[in-house]
């Protein structure tokens, strides 16, 4: 699959929308809770954003939702091999960004992420986010045309509202390139963090199953197109926040 490149509902409105910063987005202190459906959606979504938490010292738990072994049909690294893989790229792609505090895989099959939390995956993350002292959390944004996008939005909207933190803010990928609105009651804003792109860059590339070539036995399998990279490398990071969001200044 080769993904499509567009100017989508979003991109329309972000011109527009308010630049802020970091601790607009993610909270005055305290640290943050990343769930991505993908490997990679952490790169392209939010890259410079959890970049720039970590520069401040802040801490940073990611939850992987799916095994991501969906995204390729390789005979000669077959899904073991290619969850092994894709793994190994999300944890140098973080590294890349300034580290994590922790990672947990959750391993839901890849596409299959479910729309709720178990009450087993809902105590070992309220362990996780009284251990860091997470205040925040971010996700995909619904509007998302990815079916496990969608899901980990509404998986983290059930999250949140078990553990008593704030409605997610949600960063779009593939919404980006579609004429899907923002939600009632969603704010589209825009990040300020230009020292950090060169991180987020670093990041994207480090997902190279995903970027090139690199499963030759699956011409069929996800590729990214340069342009659609360049986009993702370039463009102001988009967060849609909810009505309960609030600013930390101003």
């Amino acid at each position: 699959m080769v993904t499509p490149l567009a100017r989508g509902r979003l991109l329309q409105l972000a011109p527009a929308a308010p630049v802020l910063e970091l601790r607009d987005i993610a909270g005055e202190s305290g640290g943050l809770l990343a769930v991505i459906p993908h490997p990679d959606d952490e790169s392209l979504a939010m890259g410079a954003l959890l970049a720039a938490l970590r520069a401040a010292g802040r801490p940073l738990v990611v939850v992987l939702l799916t095994d991501g072994g969906g995204s390729h049909d390789s005979a000669r690294l077959g899904r073991p091999g290619l969850v092994r893989l894709r793994r190994r790229e999300l944890r140098e792609a973080l590294r890349r960004l300034g580290g994590a505090t922790e990672i947990i895989a959750l391993n839901h099959p890849d596409p299959g992420a479910p729309d709720r939390p178990s009450e087993a995956e809902t105590a070992r993350i309220a362990a996780a986010v009284r251990r860091h002292g997470l205040t925040r959390l971010i996700t995909c944004w619904r509007g998302d045309p990815h079916v496990d996008h969608a899901a980990g939005a509404r998986w983290s909207a059930r999250l949140c509202r078990a553990l008593g933190l704030p409605d997610p803010v949600e960063a779009p990928v593939w919404g980006r390139f579609v004429d899907t609105p923002p939600f009632a009651g969603q704010r589209l804003v825009r990040l300020n963090a230009p020292a950090f792109h060169e991180a987020k860059s670093r990041a994207i590339a480090a997902h190279r199953s995903q970027m090139g070539p690199l499963v030759p036995d699956d011409p069929e399998g996800f590729v990214m197109t340069p342009e659609t990279q360049a986009h993702f490398r370039n463009h102001p990071e988009l967060f849609l926040l909810g009505p309960d969001h609030g600013l930390s200044h101003g």
